[in-house]
């Protein structure tokens, strides 16, 4: 899937047609709108990531702020990580760009 590219202003929002399951290592995603709904393990960071995307939609630059606050970090030593995973997440169709709904 081609997406456009992330910045620091993208704004994201889980998708609809997602589902979930929490597990003692993560939480397994599954995009149920999909034609072969393959599941996606979320580990580690990613779980926190999922986590504040579920409380509603959330900015690049405010996730990597939220995430970098609660490790303690500086949000530009964790933001390359943080903006890749987010790439990740929209080419396989767990989030969307707010713009691109409007």
């Amino acid at each position: 899937m081609t997406v456009p590219p992330l910045t620091a202003d993208t704004v994201l929002r889980r998708a609809a047609g997602t589902a979930e399951v929490e597990h003692n290592t993560g939480v397994v995603v599954l995009l149920l709108d999909s034609p072969d709904c393959r599941p996606f393990e979320l580990t580690g960071g990613g779980v926190g990531i999922w986590r504040s995307l579920g409380r509603g939609p959330r900015s690049a630059r405010g996730l990597v702020e939220e995430i970098a606050a609660g490790h303690e970090v500086d949000a530009s030593v964790i933001a390359p990580e943080v903006e890749a995973f987010l790439e990740d997440l929209l080419r396989a169709g767990l989030v969307e760009n707010e713009a691109a709904r409007s």
